[in-house]
């Protein structure tokens, strides 16, 4: 995909789209997608999907896929998996409840927010709008709370990758 433009003066509404676009594409296999502009938000959305995404999509289902969307990846060993949901919700925060299969998770996974983005935020790496925080995991389990019109990655190490058989490709 190459002509089209997402930019808007609401630099959190640029990222959610921006963000949406990436993981759908993600989905389903697109190789090329470059916008004609580059608003703000979408450098952090960029460096998010970069930095903690992953080489191999794993299939993600929502059941309310209209305000809140997963997609997640993992690395080729399988040590380690990137949830990112997209909350869509103008104004309410939205309650999920993941299970991840197949992935024997640590008890404790980091999670990384974008919100509120006002203006162009992202510098570097280490100077950007992601918020650091905490997520559970037990028995397989996530439960969080998204912030109204909000991007939150689930940074999950597995345990015991090995376990995991591996397919031949």
């Amino acid at each position: 995909l190459t002509e089209t433009d997402i930019t808007s003066d609401d630099a959190m509404l640029t990222a959610l789209v921006y963000a949406s676009f990436l993981g759908t594409f993600m989905d389903h296999g697109v190789e090329l997608f470059s916008p004609w502009g580059w608003g703000a938000g979408m450098d952090e959305v960029a460096h998010l999907f970069i930095r903690y995404g992953h080489d191999f999509r794993v299939a993600s289902t929502s059941n309310n896929d209209s305000l809140v969307s997963a997609y997640s990846s993992v690395t080729e060993a399988l040590d380690s998996m990137t949830i990112i949901l997209v909350n869509r919700s103008e104004k309410e925060s939205q309650s999920v409840n993941l299970s991840v299969e197949n992935f024997d998770a640590n008890s404790a996974a980091k999670t990384l927010t974008l919100s509120g983005l006002v203006g162009e935020t992202f510098v570097s790496h280490t100077k950007n709008a992601l918020q650091s925080g905490n997520a559970v995991v037990a028995a397989g389990k996530i439960s969080l709370e998204l912030p109204a019109k909000s991007i939150t990655a689930i940074l999950l190490t597995n345990r015991n990758p090995n376990a995991i058989p591996k397919r031949a490709i």
